[in-house]
């Protein structure tokens, strides 16, 4: 979160506006409006106008679920399609793609820590 959101949400008080938050932070009403945006967008305001209590690491988590739920939304959609063909790995996901096994497999591992789709690497084989 940038120096100005940050301030913005330290100053925002359940039921403000965006005029009473641009006096608090001495700016424009137009700015105060966009963080306040910014701050529901985010997640740290809710509908009712309430401060939301979240922690830095799980404001970063939120926001690199929706970088990845927006950037890589088509990347999803084939991941899930592989899975009811019973075709879900690294291999096949690739060709679908269009991408190297390796960046295939980094953004797997992403989506999946992220908790965007269920994904179990397999090991190779052990040779006895």
């Amino acid at each position: 979160m940038g120096r100005e959101l940050q301030a913005a949400y330290e100053a925002y008080q359940p039921g403000m506006n965006h005029h009473m938050l641009a006096r608090c932070l001495q700016t424009t009403p137009a700015v105060a409006g966009y963080l306040l945006k910014q701050l529901q967008a985010r997640g740290l305001i809710d509908a009712a106008g309430n401060k939301m209590v979240v922690s830095p690491q799980e404001d970063r988590q939120e926001e690199l679920k929706r970088k990845y739920l927006t950037e890589y939304a088509w990347a999803i959609a084939v991941w899930h399609e592989l899975e009811e063909k019973k075709l879900a790995n690294v291999r096949d996901f690739a060709a679908q793609t269009r991408m190297g096994e390796t960046k295939a497999w980094e953004l797997l591992r992403d989506l999946n820590k992220l908790g965007l789709i269920h994904w179990e690497r397999r090991r190779k084989k052990e040779l006895v």
